[in-house]
């Protein structure tokens, strides 16, 4: 059910590219990343805050490494490193 719900936000997104639109995204969705795939989080990060590059690219490539990052399901090692994170440690 998460992966449905943030991929259908994801596709209203791209319907709407706008920067501030892609960092309220990317803050809303940033600890959900971080259970599935830490690494694909800090990609993502790095895209969104890119100078450089237009929107529209951002866009697509954030789209494209966001899908990515749901292939596997977290282990619970993951998702306890993620509620660390929210209460302030860092496990890894």
């Amino acid at each position: 059910m998460t992966r449905i719900f943030s991929f259908a936000e994801l596709r209203e997104l791209c319907e709407k590219p706008e920067i501030n639109n892609l960092i309220l995204f990317h803050t809303r969705y940033k600890y959900l990343l971080l259970t599935y795939n830490q690494k694909i989080l800090r990609e993502l990060g790095k895209i969104v805050a890119d100078g450089k590059m237009s929107i529209s690219e951002k866009i697509q490539k954030y789209k494209n490494l966001f899908y990515q990052a749901f292939i596997r399901k977290p282990s619970s090692q993951k998702h306890i490193n993620t509620l660390l994170h929210l209460y302030g440690y860092h496990l890894l």
